[in-house]
């Protein structure tokens, strides 16, 4: 989808985060409400800053009632199938990440370079804090060490995922 003064960007209603080795970059395939699919790159660089910036937009509170706030959206968290995108969906790389706050609703803006596709996902405070338990696992799975995540950030629930397991 190309950025016009007529076009939106595409809401993702849907997505599946993954960790691809071999590019050691993660993966965003995301579904709209009529499900077209994208799949969005994120390097490390890149998350770690957003990281940051998305536990400073939670709730500044005493880390034990954080503990317990995280611990209650990941029991709240449903399996889902995982969204999969086809050989011929649109692959892309995030150059920029634009963050919106309105209502309790944060929107993540992701962007191409020179704005060529844009693609949006919105987080209330229980689906924010469960795509950061899952950037967390893929983070571990990674082996990504730079982001230095709150004493209170520990899953609840420890999953032993299979190599290569995509988490949605």
């Amino acid at each position: 989808m190309k950025l016009t003064d007529k076009t939106l960007p595409l809401e993702l209603t849907r997505i599946t985060t993954i960790y691809v080795d071999t590019e050691d970059r993660m993966g965003l395939v995301g579904e709209d409400e009529i499900g077209e699919h994208q799949k969005l790159w994120l390097t490390q660089r890149l998350l770690n800053h957003l990281v940051e910036k998305l536990l400073d937009w939670l709730p500044q509170t005493h880390d034990g009632i954080q503990e317990i706030a995280q611990q209650v959206a990941q029991a709240k968290h449903e399996p889902e199938h995982p969204v999969i995108a086809s050989s011929e969906c649109l692959n892309w790389l995030v150059h920029e990440i634009t963050i919106e706050s309105s209502k309790g609703v944060m929107g993540l803006l992701f962007k191409s370079d020179r704005c060529e596709y844009v693609a949006v996902v919105r987080f209330n405070e229980i689906s924010l804090r469960q795509w950061l338990d899952i950037l967390f696992r893929q983070y571990q799975y990674a082996g990504w060490i730079s982001v230095d995540w709150p004493s209170w950030f520990v899953p609840a629930i420890e999953l032993d995922l299979p190599e290569g397991v995509a988490v949605h």
